[in-house]
């Protein structure tokens, strides 16, 4: 395996541990002309209101060598915008890859 393949992922399940999120979804990974992974994003669903502090916790507390953002979405935000074909939320469960979850 890679090493930044196994750098995301090792920062994937240091944010699980963390936050325990309802879904996680990686959505974006920024590859260099070496194909290795230059940065990437992930879509974080979860039951708490409180986003803001969960980010700051996300990104005082998991450290990676790859540069990350993270996204996030309460569960009834997710649930509704991604049914809209125009918002982002939607393009997220298009494109990204479910690591932790139902698929839908």
């Amino acid at each position: 395996m890679n090493n930044d393949i196994k750098d995301i992922k090792d920062t994937i399940e240091k944010i699980k541990k963390l936050v325990n999120p309802a879904k996680l979804i990686l959505f974006h990974r920024k590859v260099a002309n070496n194909g290795l992974t230059m940065s990437f994003k992930i879509c974080i669903i979860t039951d708490s209101e409180n986003k803001f502090e969960i980010e700051k916790q996300i990104y005082n507390s998991v450290d990676s060598d790859i540069p990350f953002d993270v996204v996030l979405y309460t569960i009834d935000e997710w649930e509704k915008l991604k049914l809209n074909d125009n918002s982002f939320a939607n393009k997220i469960l298009k494109r990204g890859k479910v690591i932790n979850g139902q698929t839908q």
